[in-house]
């Protein structure tokens, strides 16, 4: 999943080895919080590399509130996986943090699309 996420938080959904590797011509609604919610329980077991897999999930998160943070409600699609990703998520964050306010916005905005 490491490898599948671009500096900015973006997930390229796709690996296809024939085709050269990372598949960037289909873009996946629902696998960024599929992936964010995985990593989130991924973390919880294991402590070696549990800040590494927070982080990860957490660029993820906010690269969803950077495109989502501009548009509509109505614009803004249903997606259950990253309300999901982020209700795990959260409690694991300091509250005092950019990111966790930026985080639980992007939920708010998602739960007030729907």
């Amino acid at each position: 999943i490491e490898y599948m996420q671009t500096d900015s938080g973006f997930f390229t959904s796709k690996f296809v080895p024939f085709k050269g590797g990372k598949d960037s011509g289909f873009n996946s609604l629902y696998y960024p919080g599929e992936a964010c919610l995985g990593l989130v329980y991924l973390a919880s077991i294991d402590e070696t590399y549990k800040h590494k897999w927070l982080t990860i999930a957490t660029k993820a998160l906010l690269h969803l509130h950077k495109i989502r943070e501009t548009q509509s409600l109505e614009a803004i699609e249903p997606d259950h996986w990253a309300l999901l990703a982020t209700a795990e998520l959260l409690p694991q964050l300091d509250k005092s943090v950019v990111e966790y306010e930026l985080v639980y916005e992007h939920a708010i905005k998602v739960v007030k699309s729907m």
